[in-house]
């Protein structure tokens, strides 16, 4: 083998946190159009999926988001402004670059008392509008009550370089700009694009929110591998949507859509030996297995 006993060991260790969700990863779910006005309009939000930013032990910020094969689409709802203020924020690698920094792909969205944006860093103020020429936030906030604690956005696939089936990095976060960023995932850290989410922009519905890896039957051999391995699943006329492979950093280095049915063959040669984090997509479920390759 192409490695000593005690580095497959670390590997597998580092695997086992990436499987065990250190890095979520997500679906972005395809639904309908939402409308940027911080209105929650009954059903408007039905077909999106959720995480909750953690502002403190009583208070919490949920995000939905979705997508309409054209735009991305943002709410933020719950402890913003009545909070001590917490302005909402998106973090975006459109490639999923997972760098230790931020790299000129990478884009910067802020809503506050005006809608500021940048691409390849972060808090830049530079350009803040009251209303952006090509993308939406909204309602903007005004100093004192009635407190504002709903925010929509809305954003063009055609402006932060984006499309159906794409697999992204992204991280929500709510600050008050000056000493306190709360994120999710709760890892996350605004300056390092490889601690944030990895995000599959789906073609389809995902039916609920923000599932964690489980433990459904899935068989995946030979491991360790040379060259390529299978995985199998449990209902072979229940095909997976999506089949990633994950490296030790949370980084997609294999994905394939639309395995043919009750298998997927995946091709690893060109791979380097070390431990991987095969994660499969099926509807709403998500499931994974680490496997060494050798």
């Amino acid at each position: 083998m192409k490695f000593q006993k005690h580095g497959m060991l670390s590997g597998i260790l580092t695997l086992l946190s990436v499987c065990a969700m250190a890095q979520p990863t997500i679906q972005i779910p395809l639904g309908t159009p939402a409308v940027a006005d911080g209105i929650n309009t009954p059903g408007e939000w039905d077909d999106a999926e959720s995480a909750e930013i953690t502002v403190s032990a009583s208070k919490k910020v949920q995000v939905r988001y979705k997508h309409d094969g054209s735009h991305l689409y943002l709410a933020y709802w719950g402890s913003l402004e009545s909070a001590n203020i917490r302005f909402p924020e998106l973090l975006l690698d459109p490639e999923n670059d997972k760098s230790v920094s931020w790299l000129p792909d990478d884009w910067w969205f802020h809503v506050s008392a005006t809608d500021c944006e940048s691409q390849g860093q972060h808090s830049i103020y530079s350009n803040c509008n009251l209303a952006q020429p090509d993308w939406a936030g909204a309602p903007n906030m005004t100093q004192g009550a009635p407190y504002t604690d709903s925010i929509e956005v809305m954003i063009p696939f055609s402006k932060i370089g984006i499309q159906n089936g794409d697999t992204i990095g992204l991280a929500f976060e709510v600050t008050n700009t000056a000493n306190v960023w709360n994120y999710w995932p709760p890892t996350a850290k605004i300056g390092q694009p490889d601690t944030w989410a990895t995000a599959v922009v789906s073609q389809g519905q995902v039916n609920a929110a923000h599932h964690a890896i489980d433990r459904s039957p899935l068989r995946l051999f030979p491991n360790p591998a040379s060259g390529a391995f299978t995985i199998e699943w449990d209902d072979p006329a229940n095909a997976p949507d999506v089949v990633m492979l994950l490296d030790a950093q949370g980084r997609v280095v294999r994905r394939q859509t639309n395995p043919e049915s009750g298998s997927s063959h995946v091709e690893v040669s060109a791979l380097p030996a070390g431990v991987y984090c095969a994660i499969l997509f099926r509807g709403g479920e998500r499931h994974s297995r680490y496997v060494v390759i050798y």
